[in-house]
């Protein structure tokens, strides 16, 4: 029997196919207490809906995705039909869905796994795979999306929790969220496709206006092998505040934590680690990034530690830090780069401890040692370093190109004049 979904809390207890119109699906649920359990494993070829305030129960089961016939999928597989969702314990794939690039709308129909649009609830313990098209660079196929009103006065708020799933093999994006929402995402398992040239990939992305904590979430494999793009393992972009991103493991992605057209993050006790680029990048190129404090991150075997750049960087402070094992340099500030500060830092075995381009920053009370150049390499105009220890640079400890000041560091191998390094 089908039946619509928005008719299904009128038939509590009984057995029922869920469909929107005109769809094909042998999904069969139970109906109790606001609640649908999917009763086996079943296939759709359109949009699932949810009716309000209703809970999608996959008890473990799997809905999978196939284009239907004479078309293709369209849109997401699961979806809001009201103000209120929640869905958990369920496996969404998809089957050899066809490579066709689809709308964003209105109606968007870009194929995502499971869509809360303007809505709250809760995303919890599912497993979106696969959710991708054969071979394509199409910019869709988003795992998990919420997205909200347009960030204005008198917006609606929604409150979302992503927690316990695991997303992988998507094809744009694991987890996004935008617009009007708070969200917490948290002990997510976030795996793109490894090295591809079709698509540059993100694992968790948060903009737009949204806001929220981004907490204990594994994200590896997004790098991007073409040009002119890099994927992104956490990615901050127009995002609302307050935002925290904390105790992450982020792995082997082209950029780790990337902070772009974004302030007030605070970025605090993740791991980053084998970026192809940077580890984590405050990025002021198209709008101000300000006001970011990043604390006590550890930081290895990337090219770069920890980047800031562009005009809009400022007033950022990276506090505590612990970088290693850098191929390029431990902390870069370049391009415009100015008004941060760089404190208690610790820069071991990188190619350079600090390379700095960009005039007016404090470089305060680093520990900098074992780099294959020098530990800081100072070119920018009207910058504070002092108070730092360096020590067994292959290069020189210190090296000044700028008018900067210099007061109170210690080295302990070869420093040109005019650094104050006795």
């Amino acid at each position: 029997m089908r039946i619509s979904s928005y008719l299904l809390l009128a038939a509590s207890l009984w057995l029922l196919t869920i469909s929107t119109a005109f769809a094909d699906n042998n999904c069969v649920f139970r109906s109790a207490r606001r609640t649908l359990q999917l009763q086996s494993d079943c296939w759709t070829d359109a949009t699932l809906l949810i009716p309000d305030r209703t809970t999608l129960d996959g008890r473990g089961r799997s809905i999978t995705a196939l284009d239907p016939a004479g078309g293709h999928f369209l849109g997401a597989v699961v979806r809001n039909a009201g103000a209120t969702a929640h869905v958990r314990n369920l496996t969404i794939e998809a089957g050899g869905l066809a490579n066709v690039c689809d709308s964003e709308g209105p109606p968007d129909e870009r194929l995502r796994g499971i869509s809360f649009v303007a809505a709250s609830g809760t995303i919890v313990g599912n497993q979106v795979r696969s959710l991708n098209q054969t071979s394509s660079g199409c910019q869709e196929g988003i795992g998990i999306e919420v997205r909200g009103q347009a960030p204005a006065q008198g917006a609606t708020l929604q409150r979302v929790t992503i927690t316990n799933n695991l997303v992988a093999a998507y094809q744009k994006t694991g987890i996004f969220v935008g617009g009007a929402v708070a969200a917490d995402i948290e002990r997510n398992r976030v795996t793109g496709l490894g090295p591809v040239d079709l698509i540059a990939q993100n694992g968790i992305q948060l903009g737009y206006g949204a806001r929220g904590r981004i907490r204990a979430n594994h994200v590896e494999q997004n790098i991007f092998t073409g040009s002119g793009a890099a994927s992104t393992g956490i990615l901050l972009l127009e995002a609302g505040s307050p935002v925290v991103v904390e105790r992450n493991l982020v792995e082997d992605n082209d950029i780790g934590i990337h902070v772009a057209s974004t302030s007030d993050v605070l970025v605090r006790r993740n791991e980053v680690s084998g970026s192809t680029f940077d580890g984590i990048a405050i990025d002021g190129r198209q709008a101000l990034t300000q006001g970011n404090q990043l604390v006590s991150n550890r930081l290895a075997d990337n090219a770069i530690g920890l980047d800031l750049f562009g005009s809009g960087a400022t007033a950022n402070e990276a506090f505590r830090n612990r970088i290693e094992d850098s191929s390029l340099a431990g902390i870069q500030l370049a391009f415009g780069a100015s008004g941060n500060a760089l404190e208690q830092n610790l820069l071991r075995r990188n190619a350079y401890g600090a390379f700095v381009s960009a005039g007016d920053n404090d470089i305060i009370d680093n520990v900098v040692f074992d780099s294959d150049a020098a530990g800081l390499h100072v070119e920018g105009d009207g910058n504070d370093v002092r108070d730092n220890a360096v020590d067994g640079s292959t290069g020189l400890d210190i090296e000044n190109t700028g008018a900067n000041v210099y007061l109170d560091n210690s080295c302990t191998t070869s420093s040109g004049p005019p650094v104050d390094c006795p």
